[in-house]
């Protein structure tokens, strides 16, 4: 195991984690997770995202490992920033879990190096296609609201007012991220461009009106 682990700190190889059953093969008596899947950082230059996950054992004492995978023909920006919004969303500590918890195969200093590596690929992943388009999001809360408010006032009954609440709770949510998200736009802003600054909170002054 020692000689397998030098191998892929050799090669500069990263786990891609997984998802689902800890475990991929099994004799009924053991149950190991020797089924793995690895990749270089030249991978990343044409895969956007990797994806593992650990399906069941059913023809084999191996569990197959389904690899999904979004391609691009553009290396993406290597930059990557955490989102004060995202912790606003009940599935962030979830995801971070998930991902901190899958094994690298590694050790030290190494191991969290890897780690820290998969998650911000999982973090993009997940803004991208859990958390979704703030602005989009917004909207759909919106338009939730008037048809909840709208079904209250036809019939101003218990079970309506429940929606028009939980409604009215997950719009409340998502215009929190909002203003999050114009904070730390602004904040970085102000960093990048240092006295160019009021013509940005002009720009959003003029936006929020």
């Amino acid at each position: 195991m020692e000689e397998f682990v030098d191998t892929v700190l050799e090669c500069g190889l990263i786990d891609a984690g997984f998802e689902g059953f800890e475990y991929t093969w099994s004799n009924r008596i053991t149950w190991e997770r020797l089924d793995r899947f690895f990749y270089s950082e030249v991978w990343l230059d044409v895969f956007t995202s990797t994806r593992i996950i650990h399906l069941s054992r059913t023809w084999s004492d191996h569990a197959p490992l389904l690899i999904n995978l979004e391609y691009t023909s553009v290396k993406p920006p290597s930059s990557f920033r955490f989102m004060r919004m995202w912790t606003r969303h009940h599935d962030l500590l979830n995801t971070i879990e998930q991902s901190w918890k899958a094994s690298t195969g590694t050790y030290g200093l190494i191991n969290l190096q890897q780690k820290l590596y998969r998650l911000k690929q999982h973090l993009k992943w997940w803004n991208k296609n859990i958390f979704g388009d703030l602005f989009a999001n917004m909207r759909m809360a919106q338009e939730l609201v008037l048809s909840k408010e709208k079904a209250y006032d036809d019939s101003p009954c218990e079970v309506n007012l429940i929606e028009l609440n939980k409604a009215n709770a997950a719009l409340t949510n998502v215009l929190a991220m909002e203003e999050d998200f114009w904070r730390q736009k602004a904040t970085c802003k102000w960093i990048d461009e240092g006295d160019e600054i009021p013509s940005f909170f002009t720009l959003l002054l003029r936006r929020k009106e």
